[in-house]
């Protein structure tokens, strides 16, 4: 059987074994998404993690629906993303430290979870993420991206390899 069959079969069938009739919904008084009816935010669940608001309470009484707003351990998730676009990082392991831990690292924390998560690393995502790191640093994403196939073309041993001079000549 070809592949791509059986993904479209598994898929087809994926499909039907998860139809849900849409009557059961209000039968059952099931939410659908993270909305009610009314258009206010649905309780899912109680975690000290994350958390997901909907709506804004108003003075006097009720609840006004807002766009969804997404918060890791009390932190604004859209404010955490765009700390780390401005400052130009990547974040992730900052992230993963807040999740695990309920606060933000400091410098001497982040880097010596950094160094745990490189040390548990396989060689095959280490090399990954060294290539993403060398191709993040460049100022203009075609002419970053050459550097490392450059770099890399140097290490096979090609002794009459001019990747050295393309790149200089490029800068």
């Amino acid at each position: 059987m070809k592949k791509e069959y059986l993904i479209y079969k598994l898929s087809e069938e994926m499909k039907e074994a998860t139809r849900i009739d849409n009557e059961l919904f209000p039968k059952f008084d099931v939410k659908r998404g993270l909305r009610n009816e009314d258009g206010t935010g649905v309780l899912v669940g109680l975690t000290k993690i994350g958390n997901v608001v909907g709506y804004e309470r108003i003075p006097g009484g009720g609840l006004k629906p807002i766009p969804g707003k997404l918060f890791y351990r009390g932190y604004d998730v859209e404010d955490i993303s765009h700390a780390i676009i401005k400052e130009k990082r990547f974040g992730f392991e900052e992230v993963a430290y807040l999740l695990l831990s309920g606060r933000l690292p400091d410098k001497e924390e982040l880097a010596s979870f950094c160094e745990l998560i490189n040390d548990n690393m396989a060689l095959e995502q280490k090399t990954k993420m060294n290539i993403i790191e060398l191709v993040g640093n460049g100022d203009s994403p075609g002419g970053s991206a050459k550097y490392p196939v450059t770099g890399f073309h140097k290490v096979e041993g090609d002794e009459n390899n001019q990747s050295d001079q393309t790149h200089d000549a490029q800068k």
